[in-house]
């Protein structure tokens, strides 16, 4: 039997996390404090986008997170978890349009997959479809997200799910404590103190760039086939070796470029120079009249209303914008 199946008990100890209402991508919820991430639930609750463009719970219920299932893949997984906007608290974005009816899974942002020390794979660790090898302790997983969950557990050795959500709240209650290999929760990743020209900026230390890096390498050059490149992780094939590399970065959620006028994070160069062009120079009409944030895109400044000031005469916008899917 293998380590997934026989974690599959302690999976059905939580809830489930649906939405009530459609939840628009990049859409946060409510803050929630770290200490009430303690205890798991066990009941269904339902999410609705509230009246300051937030998503929070139908009823109110402390700690209501806990009620989300951790997701088996990075595809699955369509909300994550990072810090909130108030200390001490934790919300959930939306990384991708979510449906009414739709379960909530949720995953961890790079910030707190540092702090909790959860591991990327290695291509030892994929032994094909539907098969996560522990180079360790060789348990079997179904799905790579229980395998980084139990290496970063040391095998077991450290508990089980609830060991990790228990560390969760250490490194966010915290802060000055950190790993020798990664920073704190909630130390920000060094940056450049002034933007450079190029229009990429390395968004996570240098050791784990290069950690990167080396994966990419390994996992693209390990899926060459008579068929094409093959991806380790999905099986999906590509024709060139750039395309897959690309790809990778899908399953790893690794984004080493950024746009050089908002510092927003890109993994596919090709939607980076997509997004740059929308900024015509640097300029652009969505620009917060409330408090003065430059935004991309019409809808981006359409959230940031929502979201920042309910309320205000400029929430009714005009115009289409000119790329909905960048």
């Amino acid at each position: 039997m293998s380590a997934w199946n026989s974690s599959r008990d302690m999976q059905q100890q939580h809830g489930r996390l649906l939405a009530h209402s459609a939840i628009p991508m990049d859409i946060f919820s409510t803050d929630v404090d770290v200490h009430e991430l303690k205890t798991p639930l066990d009941k269904t609750i339902f999410v609705k986008l509230s009246g300051s463009g937030r998503f929070e719970p139908a009823e109110a219920t402390k700690g209501w997170i806990r009620a989300a299932r951790l997701a088996p893949d990075c595809h699955m997984g369509n909300v994550r978890i990072q810090r909130g906007r108030r200390k001490g608290c934790v919300a959930l974005r939306a990384v991708r349009p979510i449906s009414a009816g739709d379960e909530l899974q949720l995953w961890f942002s790079e910030e707190l997959l540092a702090a909790l020390r959860i591991p990327y794979l290695n291509p030892a660790n994929i032994q094909g479809e539907c098969r996560y090898v522990c180079h360790r302790c060789s348990s079997q997983f179904e799905a790579p997200n229980p395998l980084k969950v139990h290496l970063a557990l040391n095998c077991g050795a450290d508990g089980r799910e609830e060991a990790l959500w228990s560390r969760l709240v250490a490194s966010l209650s915290c802060p000055a404590v950190a790993t020798d290999a990664f920073p704190s929760a909630f130390t920000p990743w060094p940056r450049p103190a002034a933007p450079p020209p190029p229009s990429t900026l390395r968004l996570v230390p240098a050791d784990l760039s290069a950690h990167h890096a080396r994966m990419e390498t390994l996992v693209s050059s390990l899926g060459k086939s008579k068929k094409g490149h093959v991806c380790l992780y999905c099986g999906k094939i590509y024709s060139r070796k750039y395309g897959l590399k690309i790809h990778i970065r899908t399953h790893t959620g690794y984004k080493p470029l950024s746009c050089k006028f908002c510092l927003r994070p890109f993994g596919d160069p090709s939607n980076l120079n997509k997004h740059v062009r929308l900024h015509a120079e640097g300029e652009t009409p969505y620009k917060c009249d409330e408090c003065g944030k430059v935004l991309v895109r019409r809808r981006d400044l359409e959230r940031h209303l929502k979201a920042r000031h309910t309320g205000s005469p400029q929430q009714t916008l005009c115009g289409a914008d000119t790329d909905e899917s960048l």
